[in-house]
């Protein structure tokens, strides 16, 4: 049984509206802006508290909102792109490149 040509083209054009809510959707969901220090240290695969330490160090840049932590997502791309970050030493030692 097929639908009359007039509800069919509303029914694909409902369809096509809901389509898109849901890309605008998923695409402010997947990547926003600002995240958590939770949210960053599952997205580097390292633990909170080796972020906080990074950010202590000045190895990381941060947001400050208030007592939040906040980190920019552009700079934890920054960090995947350039394959990790500069350190010059690790436990009193220099590291060899």
């Amino acid at each position: 049984m097929q639908l009359p040509r007039e509800k069919q083209s509303k029914a694909i054009k409902s369809l096509r509206m809901r389509t898109d809510e849901c890309n605008v959707h998923a695409v402010t969901t997947v990547l926003p802006p600002l995240l958590a220090v939770a949210e960053g240290a599952n997205l580097l695969r390292i633990s909170q508290r080796f972020v906080r330490l990074l950010i202590l160090r000045g190895q990381l840049p941060c947001v400050r909102l208030g007592r939040r932590v906040l980190l920019r997502r552009c700079d934890l791309d920054r960090v995947i792109e350039s394959g990790g970050l500069e350190s010059t030493r690790s436990n009193g030692r220099e590291v060899q490149p």
